[in-house]
């Protein structure tokens, strides 16, 4: 008799753990199907025993149409073997796999993914199953790296604990590994809450995501579960509303922090009900978002081109001051380069890895400016974005913020710049927190601001803050020995170009040298590409030039030039340098570097000797 109720009672905590573990894979299904990157399980021979929904999205498909289909057959052939290979060389002691592929989305689309992954075995050694987790990495170059594994020492024991259960336990231990690989893998915060907001689990192998600290975040939560009535994990927890992507602040001791969170309402069988949230750090979302949307400099000193002296001035104070922090204030005309100084100085200086964000102050409307600048809060206005937007000066946080033509800044929205370059904290339209900022300001301008300040039209204090270093950027005109080199460079930004085969004639050049050049940089570009198209591979003429520049240059004193014919029955003999550099531009088919190598000279003395011969 004893024998037998001991026989039950053995019976009745096996049923309690089955249950238990019946429990905890529908918690694990709740994840898997909350969760934003596609899951699936492939048997030994890659065939599909399980995806969620976020697979089934990603490619277009049903369940019932993926289960038990070829796993490799939406992956692109050429791609395969490395995959294979990979899984030969997995065993027991070294489950972890990770690479990325191409495969065809649901649009029909070649997408690239990162899978990570994790292989089972079964007691002979001999791989099981397959979970695979693919995040869509096309969009973005790459994909965060795979959070540490978790709690080691406790999904061992667990390990232990499922292999003492009967063979009816078997495939639900299995899923519980499924779990903990599944949260080992992903890069956001996942938290388990009860209905008082107390943390039931989060994953240690995200910690890095939840930077204030558990206990600091755990605590952050529970004020909003028990008392902020209107924040949405309130209402998951009490009126069992979703919500997807909600912008939400905790309080923390070393600082307020913000997330992107998800949650969603979780029924307990006879418990109470719970939430399962994920949180991803806005931090780390508007670097990304930063990163992977062009808000980067992509030009450094080297690429800024000119042998003057002027232009070289201008390039050395600009490489002193990027190592600084002051606010810099850059001057010239339109075409000058004003952005390539700016971005050079970003990438020269210690922020060179955070966002750089340029700003067209004079291309904003005057009723925009103040959202994009300093961003809104939610309910601000008519047909402000749900969840509110980050303005300029927050994207720019760690980096660097562009604020070109600021000159044309409206006056009203000058002291609220003002204000925010001297208390380095931006207050969204609408909202009550001001947000800390650490960008540096860059400003460029074709005004003179001084006459500005004179005439009322710009703030002096706004100006004296931001004019903390000066630099001007000369107008072409003023470095005319620069427009050859910048000639040849444009005409070298054309693949088909051979240098050896274009050439000019000495009146082209002439012109080029002759014109002013309102436009500048900028103008002399289209005006190369122009007469590169016109010219079509042969050398280059006036009749290439537009009529405009001609008119310009024969309208200066002294612009009439007589023909070339009369020029050749009156010139003076030749000078026995010319005569040398004429021969040297024969031998070596026009190609200028070859011939001041040759000469001894560098390009810029070259190109003034042409200047001063009438060659090329």
């Amino acid at each position: 008799m004893a024998e037998k109720n001991k026989t039950e009672e053995e019976i009745a905590a096996l049923r309690r753990e089955i249950d238990a573990l019946r429990y905890r894979e529908k918690q694990y299904l709740s994840i898997l199907d909350t969760m934003s990157e596609p899951v699936e399980r492939d048997d030994a021979e890659f065939g599909i025993t399980y995806v969620n929904n976020a697979f089934c999205d990603f490619y277009g498909c049903s369940r019932e149409e993926v289960l038990h289909t070829d796993a490799m057959s939406y992956v692109l052939p050429e791609d395969r073997p490395r995959i294979y290979k990979q899984s030969e060389r997995l065993t027991p002691e070294n489950p972890y796999y990770r690479y990325t592929c191409r495969v065809i989305n649901g649009a029909g689309e070649i997408i690239w993914i990162e899978v990570l992954g994790y292989a089972f075995f079964d007691s002979e050694g001999n791989i099981r199953e397959y979970q695979d987790i693919s995040r869509d990495i096309s969009s973005y170059k790459s994909a965060e790296k795979a959070s540490e594994w978790y709690r080691a020492e406790m999904e061992e024991k667990v390990r232990e604990r499922m292999l003492e259960l009967s063979d009816a336990n078997r495939r639900l231990s299995t899923v519980n590994s499924y779990l903990q690989s599944t949260l080992n893998n992903i890069s956001e915060g996942v938290i388990l809450v009860s209905e008082n907001g107390e943390t039931l689990f989060l994953n240690y192998g995200s910690n890095a995501a939840l930077s204030p600290g558990e206990n600091s975040l755990s605590a952050a939560i529970r004020e909003h579960a028990l008392k902020k009535k209107n924040s949405a994990i309130y209402r998951m927890l009490r009126q069992k509303e979703d919500f997807k992507n909600a912008e939400i602040t905790f309080a923390a001791e070393s600082g307020d922090v913000a997330y992107l969170v998800s949650g969603s309402h979780i029924e307990g069988d006879g418990e109470p009900g719970r939430g399962l949230l994920i949180l991803k750090p806005m931090a780390e979302m508007k670097h990304l978002i930063n990163k992977f949307s062009g808000a980067q400099a992509k030009y450094h000193f080297e690429e800024i081109i000119g042998d003057s002296a002027m232009i070289r001035d201008a390039i050395q104070l600009a490489r002193r001051v990027a190592a600084g922090e002051g606010n810099i204030m850059i001057e010239g005309e339109s075409g000058t380069g004003k952005e390539l100084f700016a971005q050079s100085i970003h990438n020269a200086s210690n922020r060179r890895n955070g966002p750089f964000i340029a700003v067209n102050c004079g291309a904003l409307p005057r009723d925009l400016i103040a959202s994009e600048l300093f961003g809104y809060a939610e309910g601000s206005f008519t047909g402000a974005k749900k969840g509110g937007k980050p303005g300029k000066f927050e994207m720019a946080t760690g980096g660097t913020i562009f604020l070109d033509e600021i000159g044309d800044m409206p006056m009203e929205q000058q002291i609220t710049l003002l204000r925010v370059i001297q208390e380095r904290t931006v207050t969204r339209i609408g909202a009550a927190k001001s947000v800390p900022i650490d960008a540096r300001v860059i400003c460029a301008t074709n005004k003179d601001l001084h006459k500005e300040v004179e005439m009322a039209n710009f703030r002096q204090d706004l100006f004296f803050r931001l004019n903390v270093i000066n630099l001007h950027i000369p107008p072409l005109r003023e470095r005319r020995e620069d427009i050859p080199v910048l000639f040849h460079h444009f005409l070298h930004n054309h693949r088909s170009y051979d240098e050896g085969e274009t050439v000019a004639e000495e009146a082209f050049m002439n012109c080029l040298l002759a014109y002013d050049w309102p436009g500048n940089v900028r103008e002399l570009q289209n005006i190369t590409e122009r007469a590169f198209f016109i010219a079509h591979g042969r050398p280059f003429t006036v009749q290439d030039l537009p009529k405009y520049l001609l008119d310009a240059v024969t309208a200066k004193p002294g612009g009439e030039t007589a023909p070339p014919e009369t020029a050749e029955r009156t010139a003076a003999p030749k000078d026995p340098e010319k005569e040398r550099i004429e021969k040297l531009l024969a031998k070596h088919r026009f190609n200028a570097s070859r011939v001041a190598e040759e000469l001894g000279v560098s390009r810029t003395t070259l190109y003034r000797k042409f200047k001063k011969y009438g060659l090329r």
